[in-house]
């Protein structure tokens, strides 16, 4: 088999559309589980504590989304109405998951290690820098001492699935 060449743009594309479909498959992820938590809740009378702090988590990272969107359409000179901001949110999420994933791809054109794991530790670092790290750092969301167990393991398993998808379809791409 011929080695494929090495390309910094191709890379970069094919993480990048990695990340679109990781992104996707993340939100489904956490939209599902959500549910199925909240279903499993109800079905056997439990209290609905973890489906609660699911959903706070979720909220948690909207309200970051939203600020972020704030943040770059003032750096523009905009300043967002309440029904744009909302809008914007999940776009300021999969621009984030499309550019980190793209920078993945293009590292990984010239250093395949952080391809380790099949793309769960790129997902793994992923949620750690962001959500752990420059997120609390920012006060955009929480400290991670002030939230729970399920919260993290919550964010932490989606990023880790984000990172497999975002690998995979890069693969894919790149093997084209």
């Amino acid at each position: 088999m011929q080695q494929q060449k090495r390309s910094l743009a191709l890379g970069f594309l094919a993480g990048a559309l990695g990340g679109a479909v990781g992104t996707i498959v993340l939100n489904v992820f956490q939209t599902s589980s959500l549910k199925a938590t909240q279903a499993a809740e109800s079905k056997f009378d439990l209290n609905s504590s973890y489906g609660e702090q699911q959903e706070a988590l979720l909220g948690m990272f909207e309200k970051a989304h939203t600020r972020t969107a704030d943040v770059v359409a003032g750096a523009v000179g905009l300043d967002l109405t309440r029904k744009q901001r909302r809008a914007a949110a999940p776009i300021t999420e999969f621009a984030f998951g499309i550019l980190c994933a793209g920078a993945y791809g293009a590292v990984a054109e010239y250093l395949p290690a952080v391809t380790a794991g099949a793309g769960t530790l790129y997902g793994a670092a992923l949620f750690t820098g962001a959500s752990e790290v420059v997120l609390p750092a920012i006060r955009y969301v929480p400290p991670p001492q002030e939230r729970t167990p399920v919260q993290h393991l919550g964010g932490l398993s989606g990023n880790v699935l984000y990172g497999a998808v975002t690998e995979g379809v890069r693969r894919l791409i790149r093997s084209l």
